[in-house]
């Protein structure tokens, strides 16, 4: 059965939309996050109706520093 995997930011705006239809899904996606917190929200949507979800993603970035002797 096809579906839509709709990605919207926080605004609203759609960011990411195409349809499928594997019976087995899977897929990676990138977009950009200028912030260190983002709440996407995913709507997958077929003809029986939509399933929307909306999460909290947080980066972080970790610095290592390595000192050798001289």
């Amino acid at each position: 059965e096809k579906f839509w995997l709709i990605i919207r930011n926080d605004a609203g705006d759609v960011v990411y939309r195409k349809q499928f239809s594997d019976a087995h899904f899977s897929k990676t996606i990138y977009f950009e996050n200028e912030g260190s917190e983002i709440r996407p929200t995913f709507i997958i949507r077929n003809n029986d109706g939509e399933i929307t979800r909306q999460f909290a993603v947080t980066k972080t970035v970790t610095e290592n520093t390595v000192v050798t002797k001289l």
